[in-house]
Order: C-alpha cells, then structure tokens, then sequence
C-alpha cells in the first residue's frame, strides 16, 4: 500500500510530506482547492505522461515520491516483473520517483534505477488502481467489458488465455506464410528470376568478412605513397645504412660486445647485456620489416584503382542488400532459401498447409475452453455484481450476460456485453444507454467491489465517483466502500458527507495565501476537526450547533448497517 507521498513544487503545492494510513482515508476540501493536485501526484508515480504546466511557477522542476509497503501476495506477483528488469526488493518495499522539468522532460526511478515512464506503468498496475467519473464513460464502451470478465476470473482465465494467445500468434504468422505462398504462378516465377539475378550479383562479389576494412587501409596506403615511402626511406637508411656514420643495428652491435667484454668483470652488467641484445633483434626485425614495407608502398595508380572499384561495388551492394558485408551475406541465405521455398513449392505449400490446420484445430480448442470458462465467470459475476447492487440501494437491478462469437482475435472469439435494466418492468439494454449520473457511479462502485475481492493491488483510489449520488443511496454507498476498505487501503475524494464519515481518516485539502503566493496544503484532521469539516459539507460556511450536532450523530452511526 501507499504508505508515504512527498511532493516538491507540483502546481500550487509547494512541499508536502504526507503519512497515508491503511484502511479507508478520505479527502475533502473546497471545490478547486488541489484535491485533483494528489491525484495528478499519483498519476505521475504511475506513469501518466507529464507536462511541464504541472511545475510550480519559479521552480526548475516538480518532483513526486512515494514509497509502498508490500503485502506478501503484492511482493510474489512483482518478483517476476522486478527480476526481469533488474529491480531489486529491499525490505518489502518500493519507492517510485518521477521529476517534470520546465523543459517538459522527465525521470523517473523506481528503488533508485532509472527507468522508463512505459515500466512506471507496468509496474503501476500491481500497485494502484484508480477510479474516477470517467471510468462510467469507459464502463459505456462495450469492448471494456470482457476486458472486467477477464479481470474477475483471471485465475481461471490467464492460464487458457496466455495459451491461446501464443497459439493465436503462431496461427497467425502460419497464415501469412500461406498466403505468400498462395501468390500466382507468374508472381512466382517473376520472383524466382529477381532472387536469381540477385544471387548472382551477390555471389560474384565473393564477399568476405572484414574486407571493407582492409581496403579502406589499402586505399590510404596507395593514396599517401610518396609520403609513405619517404618517411620509410629515411627509417631503413638510419637503421640499416647509417647517415654519414655507422648504422643504429651497427652501434648497437658495437655496443653490446663493449658490454659483454667486461661482463666478467661485474656480473650485474649481465642485465644490461641482455636488455642490449633484445633491442639488436627487436631492431634488426623492424629492419626487416621497413625493407619489405619499401617494397609494397611504391605509387600504383593501378592498384589504388582496383581498391577503389572493390569499394563502390560493395557501396552498391550495400544500398541493395544491407549496410555491411555481413548483413549482405545474411540477404544472400535468405534469398537463397526463398528461392529454394519457391521451386519446391507445391511441397512446402501442403506443408504450410498442414501446419495453418493443425494450428487453427488448436487455437480452436483453446478458444473454446476459453469461452466455457469465460461463461462461468460470468454467471459468478452476475451473481457477485447484483449482492453489490443490492447493497447499493439498487435491489431492483436485472443483468443479462451477452455472449456472441466472432472470428480469432488476440483475446479470443469472444464478443461480450453486460446488459443491465435498473428499474422493474424496463428491458436489459447496453450501459450506455442509462442516463442517470448517479446509477453509472454505483455500477462502476459494484465493479469495482467485486474486482478488489481477490485482486493483488493492494490501493484503491476513488475521484468523486459519488457524483449525483444522495441522500440513502449516499450512505450505502460509504457503507460498501467501508467495506472494500477492510482488505485494500482505500483513497477516497468527495464531496459527500455520509461518505466522509465513514472514512477511518480524514484529510482536509485548502488553499493558503502566503507571501503573496498561493499553496495548497493538507492536513490530517483530528476527531473535532472532523467533525467541524462534515458540518461545513452538509450546511456550508456557516457551522451552526446545529450542524456540529448533526455531524457528530453521522459520526456515531457510521457503523450502523443500512436498512434498505
């Protein structure tokens, strides 16, 4: 869960330390006072791409950092995800970091390692699931909803599921050879002609691996002859002629026989001896070498132009077939084998064949086992989803689970909706077409309810999604909520009273002016503070007694069951 959230000069945050509890915490304050700051705060942790608007006026950059305490079943679901890339658990712990500069660029961490904003988000999914008045909009779109079944069953489901995917993609990719292979006979032969010709032009080249390298130093050699060949002259006569004087090799020489008639004399000069002697033969090898370099550095206009014809050869390749000797090589293997595909084609056609319905028996199979579980999933959904509507002061709610078949797709052939009737006597029909605000916010609450139950994601964080919701239905839905709380820490922003009663703890957000500068800051709020706050909600600014009074009855029956 998110234990510990420290914002540094994010939009009129200007520093904030923030302890969060388990359990269910709440968030309130007026309209516009930074509530929605938090959540951008969040988001940031979780990956959302930033802009640089959220950094505070005067500030280089807007810094967010959480660290979450991890559940043994949390930490088991992310040591996979962690090993394979490289991030390393220490003390049940994980701290997310994510910085927005003024420039609009972005780093994040996570345990102190740089990482993508992409892994932010994967891993952001293991940790925080947040639901806002958008999520009813999302809940509207069909296609969303097999993506909820999913979710609910994934014990069931991910298993067949990540079976049938992986088949999908082979049957697809059979497929496509297929369909390749299906091509016309004057495709094919057209084909086989220009694999040909290429395969000529490739192989006549006679290639060889590190051969632009050693013409590239064969063409500055002939290039820069002259110079070459004098400075080398000038070597071979120092070393081996002598200018005016005896040569290197000869001093040397003469050198170590004055040494080694006196050797006798002091012992020690034997090191020197020896360190003479390896110069003699190291001198007369770069001797040799400079004799037979003089010989093959001479100005050869002929040759210079052979080297450069090889190289605009292996250019024109490279334009063709790849940008090194060894992708060409590689283009060559290919070609060859396409080539090899395209004459024994009637052969390799039944055997593509072969395999295209071999894979789409298999893929059939497992889309099918993957739609009977998918069904029973969702006659427990159903029944799940309807104790939650009841619940929520919905007990006259009527679903309907739609299944129909399509054709193979990445998630199956499955095309399902939930249709919901929320009044007696009214036909099932698609969420979308509900109109009340109010009824789209419990249903996506019930959603949410039932995917908490066993999910790994140990913090749930709502955004108003009490919208259009009043008076016992307000309750009911803080009583549900209460009870999520009892197995996921639960963040929840409203605007509702009943709902900020039952909360175990209560943060109030407000905008300050200081020192001509505008901040939102946030405080914990103990139980007198709370219940000034819940009187502020239900009558305004002006806190009667009366609105003390009633504020304290909310808080004394907010264990209380609703009677429906």
């Amino acid at each position: 869960m998110l234990r510990a959230l420290q914002i540094r000069h994010l939009a009129l945050i200007e520093s904030l330390d923030l302890q969060l509890e388990e359990d269910f915490t709440c968030l309130t304050g007026e309209t516009g006072a930074g509530k929605s700051i938090l959540l951008d705060a969040v988001g940031l942790l979780l990956g959302v791409r930033a802009s640089s608007d959220l950094v505070r006026q005067g500030a280089p950059s807007a810094t967010v950092e959480g660290m979450f305490e991890l559940s043994q079943q949390t930490r088991h679901a992310l040591s996979d995800f962690c090993e394979e890339h490289g991030i390393f658990l220490e003390d049940d712990q994980l701290v997310l970091y994510r910085e927005v500069s003024v420039t609009g660029k972005t780093i994040a961490r996570i345990n102190g390692r740089l990482v993508t904003n992409q892994l932010l988000r994967e891993i952001g999914r293991y940790l925080i699931h947040q639901y806002g008045q958008n999520d009813s909009i999302v809940l509207q779109k069909k296609e969303e909803h097999l993506h909820l079944l999913d979710r609910y069953g994934a014990k069931e489901i991910d298993p067949i599921k990540t079976a049938y995917q992986s088949t999908y993609q082979r049957y697809q990719g059979a497929k496509q050879e297929l369909a390749r292979a299906l091509q016309n006979e004057t495709t094919r032969a057209r084909r086989i002609d220009e694999l040909t010709y290429q395969l000529q032009e490739i192989r006549q080249a006679k290639l060889k691996t590190g051969e632009e390298e050693r013409l590239r130093v064969l063409r500055s050699r002939y290039q820069n002859a002259e110079r070459l060949r004098s400075a080398v002259d000038q070597v071979y006569v120092t070393l081996e002629e002598g200018a005016g004087r005896s040569s290197i090799n000869a001093l040397l020489y003469t050198i170590e026989t004055q040494v080694k008639n006196v050797e006798s004399d002091d012992p020690s000069l034997s090191t020197l001896s020896e360190l003479l002697e390896t110069a003699r033969v190291n001198l007369q090898e770069a001797t040799l070498f400079v004799s037979h370099y003089r010989d093959e550095v001479d100005y050869d206009p002929l040759k210079l132009e052979k080297v450069e014809d090889r190289l605009a050869l292996l250019e024109r390749l490279y334009r063709k077939y790849g940008a090194t000797i060894d992708e060409v090589l590689s283009y060559e293997q290919k070609a060859a084998q396409e080539i090899d595909e395209l004459l024994h084609h009637d052969e390799w056609l039944t055997n593509k064949q072969e395999v295209v319905k071999q894979l789409e028996e298999e893929v059939t199979s497992l889309a099918n086992q993957l739609s009977e579980v998918r069904q029973a999933m969702a006659m427990q959904i159903e029944k799940a989803l309807l104790a939650v509507f009841d619940r929520l002061m919905m007990p006259h709610v009527t679903l309907a689970m739609q299944f129909q078949k399509t054709t193979f797709r990445r998630d199956g052939v499955d095309d399902f909706e939930i249709l919901l009737s929320a009044n007696p006597g009214e036909k099932v029909k698609p969420l979308a077409k509900i109109a009340s605000g109010g009824e789209l916010s419990r249903i996506m609450l019930a959603f949410a309810t039932i995917l908490a139950g066993d999910s790994v994601v140990p913090t749930l964080i709502f955004d108003e999604i009490d919208t259009g919701i009043s008076g016992r239905a307000a309750q009911a839905v803080a009583h549900v909520m209460a009870d999520i709380a009892k197995n996921v820490q639960l963040l929840c922003v409203t605007h509702l009273p009943q709902m900020a009663s039952f909360a175990s703890h209560h943060l109030f957000i407000e905008k300050i002016v200081e020192d001509n500068r505008t901040k939102t800051i946030v405080t914990s709020l103990d139980e007198e503070a709370r219940v000034r706050e819940l009187a502020r909600m239900i009558h305004g600014e002006a806190v009667s007694e009366q609105a003390l009074a009633n504020a304290k009855e909310m808080l004394l029956v907010r264990s209380h069951p609703v009677v429906n």
